[in-house]
């Protein structure tokens, strides 16, 4: 059998072809690993529809994770993904879609083809440059397709300093025969959420309105439901912006809940509503606040252990975590001391948790003393916690200083 080695000369000249339609996909979470694995170095099967793949040396977080990390802390590893069968077809290409890479802990990317499942005898080495060790689509392109050919790409990682070199999210196999399939669209949140497309980028369609930005996050929401746009952000928003529609991204689920990845086109703000924080009490926060932006008045810090925190409020404890580490700085010495907080509602695989994004040491350590300012300025809020500058009949939340309480306006 003719072996066939990809120079990198030759793999950088050559272009993928415009169209692909894509035959298998190994793609990975609760619903595909066929083991909870929390280290690596086991070796696991990955099951799709029919097909099965045997990863090597890759954690999946005990089934936590839709993606895949190889890669080890200060031991050098071979992470391999191989297909337990012969794909039939003739693939053209092979796509691996990686979250993350810490490229300078790379030795080598390849994919190997080979008719025999052991691999005894290589049919074609398809060689990744350094240069292209980045996030994203990595492309191996077959010189010569031909069909009935096991499949294992490879990712030689040195010692890194930290775990998770590599972030896999998908991999698929193509071929060059079907037209180009154009972005789809979507008309909001939840349609994007309802698609669940963990490859192709969506568009949705409408506008969303910013409810809090820190970092790499960037929570919006619309009529439809919330949701977390992760990852880098070439703009800066205030809550209460309206971000026009028409940008792109890729479904991603993170602790149980659906995301934005990959976001593309998010343009500046076209218009602006003053908001404020949600005022309420850790008693009344339920999974439906998810992503909410809520303010805590009174609270204490019962416990804290690394970034886990447990809140207390009156008879009320909750948990806590400090998701936003590198933005929040958690106080040290809160013994004996109250706290206003400002979070996000989160949820890690359905455990609720309040996220602080800014704390606040109250003026005074008893819960009932809160709030004695007087001559501070009365602030009214509806229930979505906007700011009414004119109340009318109904029920709003007051704010005086830091006294904060439920009001009827007959």
């Amino acid at each position: 059998m003719k072996k066939i080695l990809l120079s990198l000369a030759l793999l950088v000249a050559m272009i993928l072809p415009v169209s692909a339609k894509t035959l298998y996909t190994c793609q990975f979470g609760a619903n595909f690993n066929q083991e909870s694995v929390s280290s690596y170095d086991n070796s696991w099967k990955v099951k799709v529809g029919d097909n099965i793949w045997t990863l090597t040396n890759f954690n999946n977080n005990n089934n936590k994770w839709d993606y895949v990390k190889c890669g080890r802390k200060n031991n050098a590893s071979v992470g391999t993904v191989t297909t337990d069968f012969a794909i039939p077809e003739a693939i053209s290409s092979v796509v691996a879609n990686l979250n993350a890479i810490t490229a300078a802990k790379i030795n080598a990317i390849k994919l190997e083809t080979s008719a025999a499942a052991d691999f005894a005898t290589i049919e074609t080495t398809v060689e990744i440059p350094a240069d292209n060790f980045k996030a994203g689509n990595m492309t191996f392109t077959l010189p010569a397709p031909k069909g009935n050919l096991y499949y294992r790409i490879t990712f030689d990682c040195a010692s890194g300093s930290a775990n998770g070199l590599v972030t896999l999210n998908t991999i698929t196999y193509n071929d060059g025969d079907e037209a180009p399939v154009e972005t789809e669209e979507v008309a909001d949140i939840a349609a994007f959420i309802a698609k669940a497309d963990k490859i192709n980028p969506v568009i949705i369609k409408n506008a969303v309105e910013v409810i809090y930005q820190i970092g790499t996050n960037l929570f919006v929401k619309d009529n439809s439901a919330r949701i977390l746009i992760y990852g880098k952000i070439d703009q800066t928003y205030q809550s209460g912006d309206s971000i026009p529609g028409g940008f792109q991204g890729v479904y991603g689920v993170y602790g149980g809940n659906p995301q934005i990845t990959k976001a593309e086109g998010l343009e500046a703000a076209s218009g602006h509503n003053e908001v404020a924080p949600r005022v309420v009490t850790l008693a009344e926060i339920t999974a439906a606040d998810v992503f909410d932006y809520v303010e805590i008045n009174g609270v204490t810090f019962a416990a804290v252990n690394n970034r886990n925190i447990t809140f207390k409020q009156g008879e009320t404890e909750f948990a806590g975590y400090n998701q936003f580490n590198s933005d929040v700085t958690l106080p040290t010495d809160f013994e004996g001391k109250t706290y206003n907080i400002k979070a996000i509602v989160g949820s890690y695989n359905g455990t609720l948790q309040v996220q602080p994004v800014e704390i606040e040491e109250a003026a005074s350590s008893a819960i009932d003393e809160i709030g004695a300012d007087e001559n501070a300025p009365v602030e009214y809020f509806n229930l979505q916690g906007i700011r009414v500058d004119n109340p009318e009949a109904g029920l709003y939340i007051r704010r005086q200083g830091s006294k904060v309480s439920k009001v009827v306006i007959r």
